[in-house]
């Protein structure tokens, strides 16, 4: 949406308090504000409050009207259901934000997180597949999955019923990353949520 007007020579600092999630939270959920844009305005504004700030003078700049981030009590909104929810947030440029992920184009800037952020550190291997699989297509997922697991890798699939699920039960006992989309935003249904929370309370990853 918006081009680099004055790029800074200085790495975006990490969030220190609550404010500051609040901040990179309200940024990221700011109308026409993707991966891409919120990284650019932080390279320009170091951070997330400053980058707010600045915002409706740059969208104004680039033609969008009557332009309003985010509210904060949206934000504080999404932050409260995330915490009540046994989550917490965390900013790509923290220590526990996953290294490879960090790495790709466009980046999810934030990344609500429940379970041991340790399995981020180990190999990795996503299965995933049809929500109506056959009993066959499942048996495969399975043994596919616990193989690979036993191997020593994490197997990452998107809780999802069907080849997902059937994947992280099987990877369960040694390691398993659930990726969501959507964030604290998203409703997940009963089904999805308690494999979810199971995952959580065996030590596992789900976010």
């Amino acid at each position: 949406m918006f081009e680099d007007t004055h790029p800074s020579t200085h790495p975006p600092l990490p969030p220190t308090t609550e404010d500051d999630r609040i901040s990179w939270l309200r940024l990221l959920r700011s109308r026409r504000v993707g991966p891409s844009t919120f990284h650019r305005l932080m390279r320009e504004h170091e951070t997330a409050a400053s980058a707010l700030g600045a915002l409706p003078q740059v969208a104004k700049a680039a033609g969008v009207r009557n332009y309003a981030p985010c509210t904060v009590e949206a934000a504080e909104h999404e932050y409260a259901a995330g915490v009540r929810a046994g989550a917490r947030l965390i900013c790509s440029n923290e220590p526990d934000y996953p290294a490879a992920l960090r790495e790709i184009t466009d980046a999810p800037p934030l990344l609500w997180v429940m379970g041991d952020t340790k399995l981020f550190e180990r190999r990795h291997v996503a299965i995933i597949g049809a929500r109506n699989a056959s009993s066959l297509g499942l048996r495969t997922a399975r043994a596919l999955a616990a193989e690979l697991s036993e191997a020593g890798f994490v197997i990452v699939s998107g809780l999802a019923r069907g080849v997902d699920t059937a994947a992280h039960g099987a990877a369960l006992e040694r390691g398993t990353v659930a990726v969501m989309a959507g964030g604290g935003r998203r409703h997940i249904p009963g089904r999805e949520h308690a494999f979810g929370q199971g995952y959580c309370r065996a030590g596992r990853q789900a976010f």
